[in-house]
């Protein structure tokens, strides 16, 4: 009986070795998600406030500027 047990304990060290691997993947899969989120938000707000430049732009002027490749 004793030898089933050490199989047992054996398996479950293996499986526990298994799962700490697999958390540590998506722990660096989420902390790069993160990273690209922050940065995507920081891109949004960029454009967010450059077609509000633009609109004041339109507003005052009653011109739209040329596209960039003008």
């Amino acid at each position: 009986m004793a030898e089933g047990n050490e199989d047992r304990i054996v398996e479950l060290e293996i499986r526990n070795a298994q799962a700490e691997n697999a958390i540590e993947d998506m722990s660096g899969a989420v902390t790069d998600q993160w990273s690209r989120i922050e940065t995507l938000e920081r891109r949004i707000e960029q454009l967010t406030d450059r077609v509000a430049r633009l609109e004041a732009v339109i507003r005052e002027t009653g011109v739209e500027p040329p596209p960039p490749h003008y």
